[in-house]
């Protein structure tokens, strides 16, 4: 069996997962954290925060950042990052939520770049509640995004 066929049984029997992702520059975490406990779904933190520690991979020619194509025997480390997440869950459990922060990328031919003046907040559920993910998501007054944390780490680093 091949590495591929490996990570592809890992995601085989598993109901999709939709997100929501609102990038937030504008807010102070203090703020952020404000409206996430007065959000009227009652998000509740559920695990104590942690820092979590990525390593994307890339070919040679950064060919997954431009065109999202995914050849994992091929690749390369393009850009590593970390961050402290925050993780919530509404009262109906329906909805999960992620707050991360204090973003710092790197990849090895070049140091650590810090910002912590952005936020990334991610809306989690399953896809028989996206109606009401709606209704949920309005009451953030964030935009949404496609934010990836990827991609802002290859852009601050180029």
């Amino acid at each position: 069996m091949s590495v591929m066929d490996n990570i592809f049984d890992l995601t085989r029997g598993n109901e999709p997962r939709y997100e929501r992702k609102f990038f937030i520059s504008n807010s102070t975490l203090y703020e952020i954290k404000s409206l996430i406990k007065l959000h009227p779904v009652c998000f509740k933190e559920v695990f104590p925060q942690r820092r979590v520690n990525n390593i994307y991979l890339d070919s040679f020619g950064l060919e997954n950042y431009l065109d999202n194509k995914f050849y994992l025997l091929q690749l390369r480390v393009s850009s590593l990052n970390n961050y402290f997440r925050q993780y919530y869950v509404s009262a109906d459990k329906k909805f999960r939520l992620t707050l991360d922060f204090d973003l710092c990328f790197c990849k090895p031919e070049k140091l650590i770049e810090r910002d912590n003046s952005n936020c990334i907040l991610e809306l989690k559920y399953d896809y028989e509640y996206d109606d009401d993910a709606r209704n949920v998501s309005a009451e953030f007054p964030f935009r949404m995004t496609k934010s990836s944390k990827h991609t802002m780490g290859i852009e601050k680093l180029s």
